[in-house]
C-alpha cells in the first residue's frame, strides 16, 4: 500500500506543503540523524510519513497514513536496528524533503519511490 500511496503523498506535499510542514520534516530528520535506537527511529519514521501526509492538507490521507503506521508498529521493530537501513532511510528522507522544498512534484514522487525500494531491499 505504501508503494502506491506514498509517492502521491510526496507529490502533493511538494505542491501543497507549507513552510511549517517543511520545518517539521527537517526537525524529524535532525532527530533521525542523532539516534541509532531502533524504537526511537521507528517512531521518527512514522512521524515523518504522517507529517508528509499532513502536508497534503487532506485529512483522509493523513488518517490513512496513521492507520498504515499503526498496522506496521510491533512486528517489524528489529528492522529499525539495522544500521544500513538507518542510513538508507535518513538519506532517502533528506532527498524527499529537498524535492518538497524545491516544489519539485515529479522529483518528490520519484524520490519516494526510490526510498521505498531502497528500504525494502534492506528488509527482504
Amino acid at each position: 500500500l505504501r508503494e502506491i500511496m506514498e509517492p502521491q503523498l510526496a507529490a502533493l506535499a511538494a505542491e501543497m506543503g507549507e513552510a511549517r510542514h517543511i520545518e517539521m520534516l527537517e526537525s524529524i530528520l535532525e532527530k533521525q540523524g542523532q539516534t541509532t535506537d531502533g524504537i526511537e527511529l521507528r517512531k521518527l519514521d512514522h512521524e515523518f510519513h504522517e507529517t508528509l501526509a499532513a502536508a497534503t492538507g487532506n485529512a483522509t490521507l493523513y488518517e490513512l497514513a496513521q492507520n498504515i503506521n499503526r498496522s506496521l508498529l510491533p512486528p517489524k521493530t528489529k528492522i529499525y536496528d539495522n544500521r544500513e537501513r538507518q542510513v538508507i532511510s535518513l538519506e532517502g528522507h533528506k532527498r524527499i524533503v529537498d524535492a518538497i522544498k524545491a516544489k519539485d512534484i515529479e522529483g518528490a514522487k520519484a524520490e519516494m519511490r526510490a526510498h521505498i525500494a531502497r528500504v525494502k531491499s534492506t528488509v527482504f
